[in-house]
């Protein structure tokens, strides 16, 4: 057999069945079958989204789509066409989109970003093209190094408070997002593929129409919102496109309605922009590992007299142990805070990350008294639940709570009369 040149890459088969032909094309000939897993280490060729390997049976050279494949770059980092910076030593293909990474982020965050990509276009795979089209290039840091601004293309942006960005670079577009190694979920990611959607989207418009349907029916679609005072407030009513970003995340993570509102979806919420997202993406979806685990937990808070105590705002805190310090795992915006009624009761609707139950070492009740700071009272932790079930203000005397994702109840936290409700956390 002769040796024969190959690319370096290794396609592993995503897809159930998937059909091998003589050339890059639906028109050629069925050859063969792979399954899903199957690895193919041998790629002679690539042309037009096809790739070419050996071997179908004996000699046999077949033909795959790139739709049908998963292609992992073999090389000690990208590949040299792209010129990338050495910053960034890893590399995975998403059917023409590079995602890159510099050396101390895992590998697996490089296939998370892939496949909530793919999720996203699912029903939309045309958007892939597009995005290709516009060089655009999806680009992850070491949030625990900083921001993004450790990125060279964003070197000189070291003042941005933004954990995300879209933009335009040197070579095209790029998504830019911190690599999330406690929350697998990267909210941050999808909301930055959002905007990409949407600029491939007036792209696609601009190229077939000279005009663009699809921002006629975002920008109405935000007045809508705007004159009916929906998410007055809240980020998602600065600009349009910021908007449609958001929008775009509630219909993928709808917990922010089933714990803060009470609702099922976005379309309780926002009719208009869910058949916005429904009409230009029909069903986007995510990753098994962003699906949450929603559940409840409900108790009361007494004072030491076993009074009822109304107004106290109670959160549920994710920890991990470092060395003899503390790390809360939480971010802000995954915090529910509610507030007990005139009977000092709390019930609270949560939602957890399979990565954060993996990650955290134990969960606990913090407590809370006062006006809401500017985002939410979430922001702030003046105690926890103690062992006892009285209020304590050190992380070692806390009651530490099993979250599996299961239902809890029955926890009742006892307030000292001269409990200090100065802040332990606060984040302003």
């Amino acid at each position: 057999t002769p040796t024969r040149t190959t690319i370096d890459k290794v396609l592993v088969v995503h897809v159930q069945l998937g059909n091998v032909r003589t050339g890059p094309g639906m028109d050629y000939d069925i050859i063969g079958k792979v399954q899903e897993g199957d690895r193919l280490v041998e790629i002679v060729d690539e042309s037009g989204g096809w790739y070419r390997f050996c071997c179908v049976d004996g000699d046999t050279l077949g033909w795959l789509h790139s739709s049908l494949v998963t292609a992992y770059h073999t090389g000690a980092g990208p590949p040299p066409h792209l010129n990338a910076d050495p910053y960034y030593q890893k590399y995975l293909d998403a059917r023409g989109i590079p995602i890159l990474a510099p050396e101390s982020v895992p590998d697996a965050e490089l296939r998370r970003a892939q496949a909530t990509l793919f999720g996203m276009v699912a029903d939309r795979p045309d958007l892939l093209d597009v995005l290709a089209s516009l060089n655009t290039r999806i680009l992850l840091y070491d949030r625990e190094r900083g921001g993004p601004s450790q990125l060279p293309e964003f070197s000189e942006d070291a003042d941005s408070k933004f954990s995300g960005v879209f933009a335009e670079t040197s070579y095209g577009q790029a998504v830019v997002a911190p690599a999330m190694t406690t929350y697998y979920c990267n909210e941050t990611l999808i909301h930055e593929i959002a905007h990409a959607l949407d600029y491939a989207l007036l792209t696609q418009d601009w190229r077939a129409f000279r005009e663009s349907g699809f921002k006629q029916a975002r920008n109405q679609a935000y007045l809508s919102a705007m004159k009916a005072g929906l998410w007055a407030g809240r980020y998602e009513s600065t600009v349009s496109h910021e908007y449609w970003a958001e929008m775009v995340v509630h219909w993928l993570r709808p917990d922010l309605f089933r714990t803060q509102f009470g609702l099922s979806d976005l379309s309780e919420l926002d009719s208009e922009a869910a058949r916005l997202i429904e009409h230009y993406l029909g069903n986007p979806t995510l990753p098994d590992f962003c699906q949450t685990r929603q559940f409840f937990i409900r108790g009361r808070v007494l004072d030491d007299r076993g009074n009822p105590m109304p107004e106290v705002w109670v959160t549920l805190s994710a920890w991990r142990q470092e060395g003899e310090r503390f790390r809360s795992l939480r971010r802000h915006p995954d915090v529910v805070a509610k507030r007990t009624g005139p009977d000092g009761r709390f019930w609270i609707v949560e939602a957890v990350d399979p990565g954060l139950l993996e990650t955290a070492d134990f969960f606990n009740l913090g407590i809370w008294r006062g006006e809401p700071a500017d985002r939410s009272a979430a922001c702030s932790i003046a105690g926890f639940a103690g062992q006892n079930k009285t209020a304590v203000k050190h992380l070692d005397q806390e009651l530490r709570v099993e979250v599996t994702g299961q239902d809890l109840s029955g926890y009742t936290i006892t307030i000292p009369t001269e409990f200090d409700w100065s802040p332990l956390i606060d984040c302003q």
